[in-house]
């Protein structure tokens, strides 16, 4: 089984999204050919303990190529923790060290994300530059040319 992803990363992109960077196992840990990386979050209390009434959440990414993902559907305001995961052909490999980060306050997004992903990849993905941002009532909406 695989060593732990390396030098991982949790960026908050905005009120309901956070996007997730880091590197595969090293060579010699990897224990076979990696053939994907499973993510699993959970929104946190004040005490940085788990809630209670909410269950923790897994996405599974069957590429063993890819190193970054977006998370988007998360609460605004909320403390998550994100651990990951790689697994080879012989099961899944030790769970990457916990990163927590906190979503930004509804209504302070200052720019839109790229991507909206979920657990069979991405749906939509978009340039920055092909992106038309309009003003409306103080609120930034963004145009998507899918």
């Amino acid at each position: 089984m695989p060593g732990e992803p390396r030098k991982v990363r949790a960026e908050v992109v905005n009120s309901t999204a956070v996007k997730l960077s880091w590197r595969p196992p090293s060579d010699r840990d990897a224990n076979g050919i990696v053939r994907g990386y499973r993510v699993h979050y959970v929104p946190l209390g004040h005490l940085d303990e788990p809630l209670v009434n909410v269950p923790a959440a897994r996405l599974d990414l069957p590429d063993g190529l890819r190193t970054e993902l977006v998370v988007a559907g998360l609460r605004p305001d909320t403390v998550y923790q994100f651990e990951l995961e790689a697994y080879t052909r012989k099961g899944r490999g030790e769970r990457s060290r916990p990163r927590k980060v906190r979503t930004n306050g509804a209504g302070s997004d200052l720019l839109p994300f790229n991507s909206v992903e979920y657990s069979t990849g991405p749906i939509c993905e978009v340039p920055y530059d092909n992106l038309t941002i309009m003003k409306k009532g103080g609120s930034v909406a963004e145009r998507l040319a899918c």
